[in-house]
């Protein structure tokens, strides 16, 4: 990937989960990220901002990025698709957000909707794909990362996971990886960069 991002963002075969509080943080994240991509992306776009800003013109559309726009009742659909390019390795899938997933799942699904991205996360370290996995969330006093606003504790995906917290910095983005696979955190893990 990208390589001012290489030190943070996960490899092939890991599992991603960027928090965020600032959306335009997290979208010029993701632009740059997917920009720097060596490889296919499939983009579950539930949160509607990436694939709007790429209809607008706001950002180039890349042949090599797949978005996929699901709606209340094409969830299992896109998120099975996502599974599936996964299993084949060689691609980097994006689920933007998990807020979005469970609003758009209305709470439905949701034991189905973390099983599902538990399954992604499996096949994706069996096969070599990267998965990113967006949230907004907020840090109570006991440091735990809560969906904001809908609640709910983020372990979903369990441990081995990179945490990733993205935030608006004076001169672009500040990334700061909060625990890698060994959930011990990475040492100099504070990056600012400058606006793309």
């Amino acid at each position: 990937m990208d390589k001012n991002y290489g030190d943070v963002v996960v490899g092939a075969g890991e599992v991603g989960l960027v928090i965020y509080a600032e959306p335009l943080a997290k979208a010029e994240f993701f632009e740059r990220v997917i920009s720097g991509a060596r490889t296919d992306t499939v983009y579950v776009d539930f949160d509607l901002m990436y694939s709007g800003h790429v209809a607008s013109g706001m950002l180039p559309g890349r042949d090599n990025v797949e978005v996929v726009v699901p709606g209340r009742d094409s969830v299992r659909k896109a998120v099975a698709g996502a599974i599936l390019r996964a299993s084949q390795g060689n691609c980097l899938v994006v689920i933007d957000s998990l807020n979005g997933m469970r609003r758009v799942c209305r709470g439905r699904d949701d034991a189905a909707a973390n099983t599902a991205l538990m399954m992604l996360a499996s096949f994706a370290r069996q096969s070599g794909a990267s998965v990113l996995i967006a949230c907004a969330a907020i840090r109570d006093s006991g440091s735990e990362w809560w969906l904001s606003p809908v609640g709910g504790r983020i372990g979903v995906l369990g441990t081995g996971v990179t945490k990733l917290y993205v935030r608006p910095a004076d001169d672009g983005i500040e990334i700061e990886a909060l625990a890698g696979p060994a959930e011990g955190g990475y040492p100099n893990s504070k990056h600012r960069y400058a606006p793309h």
